[in-house]
């Protein structure tokens, strides 16, 4: 049913009842006969202007021993390969992994691991996934069709124990202590936030990063004061630039022991991009400093600014100490 009907803002909301297995079968080589209710609650929505369709998922989870996902269509007739994030890259996985012959500790699966997005299509088109607290997606194909085409979002895998020795993919045993946890059957409420932009070309690194970031930080506004009187529309107190672009912003903060700004920084191009970073009110000095805040070398500061290279995938944290 259609909930927002307005100029800047169109949603609908979908309910479902799944009947699904209650758990594993009792020697864990089917699903149980008995089935529970999961209640599932989607809100679609579209702002305008908006390059994304934004999902907001509720799950009442009352089954055990299970993996719900959610499927979002690439639009590729075959996807060969999809990028998701990582801590400090942008990492291009194959669709599909497939088990080398012989005998193996462990089979390869084709499921893997992201932070905030996932992108997957062709040459000519896609889609790009971005979500809050995801950990899981595999590209698959839909049913009745052969070619893997599709992200699968994992919204719940719910486990009983912390590690099996019966397992298809583990025929070598236990990966871990055989300890229950039935906290991990995730029962009850859980809530999730996607957003769905398609594509055209495959966007670089750098933009996929900053899609991500305005779909998981979006805009805040607040009331000003009577008093608050006239003010700039935008304020900033740091200036960074590179050329060519391929900068991704990790962390700003405060130094620990003295008065300094950390600005840390990377490149998940296949290029070197070189930076320009400025504080707006001016700046003394500038250092290249270690994870610890220990100063490494010192970058010249011109015209207010201090440039240095970045090469690809590499991490650079900067201390930046202001005039006064």
């Amino acid at each position: 049913s259609r909930v927002v009907a307005g100029p800047l803002r169109a949603a609908f909301h979908f309910g479902y009842e799944l009947q699904v297995p209650a758990s594993a079968s009792a020697d864990r080589r089917s699903r149980s006969l008995e089935t529970v209710s999961m209640s599932v609650s989607l809100e679609v929505s579209l702002d305008a202007g908006s390059r994304h369709v934004a999902v907001r998922a509720t799950v009442v989870n009352r089954a055990r021993d299970h993996r719900l996902r959610i499927l979002v269509p690439s639009g590729a007739a075959r996807v060969a390969s999809a990028r998701s994030d990582s801590a400090f890259a942008c990492i291009e996985r194959p669709a599909e992994r497939v088990p080398p012959p012989g005998k193996l500790m462990e089979l390869p699966v084709s499921a893997a691991p992201f932070q905030s997005f996932v992108d997957a299509g062709d040459a000519r088109g896609g889609v790009t996934v971005m979500s809050s607290g995801l950990a899981e997606y595999e590209i698959v194909a839909e049913p009745n069709e052969g070619s893997r085409n599709t992200i699968a979002l994992t919204l719940i895998r719910a486990v009983g124990d912390l590690s099996r020795d019966d397992l298809v993919t583990r025929p070598s045993g236990h990966a871990g202590p055989s300890v229950s946890t039935p906290g991990a059957q995730c029962l009850g409420v859980h809530r999730f936030r996607i957003g769905i932009a398609p594509r055209s070309i495959p966007p670089a690194a750098v933009a996929l990063f900053a899609a991500s970031r305005a779909f998981l930080l979006p805009v805040r506004s607040q009331i000003a004061g009577s008093n608050a009187g006239p003010g700039s529309r935008s304020q900033s107190f740091i200036a960074l630039t590179s050329e060519p672009s391929g900068i991704v912003l990790s962390a700003l903060t405060g130094a620990d022991d003295r008065d300094a700004v950390i600005l840390r920084l990377f490149n998940p191009e296949p290029h070197a991009t070189r930076v320009t970073v400025a504080l707006t009110d001016g700046m003394a000095s500038a250092f290249v400093v270690d994870l610890l805040e220990r100063r490494q070398e010192e970058v010249a500061v011109v015209d207010g600014g201090a440039t240095l290279d970045v090469a690809p995938s590499q991490i650079r944290t900067i201390e930046l100490v202001p005039l006064g």
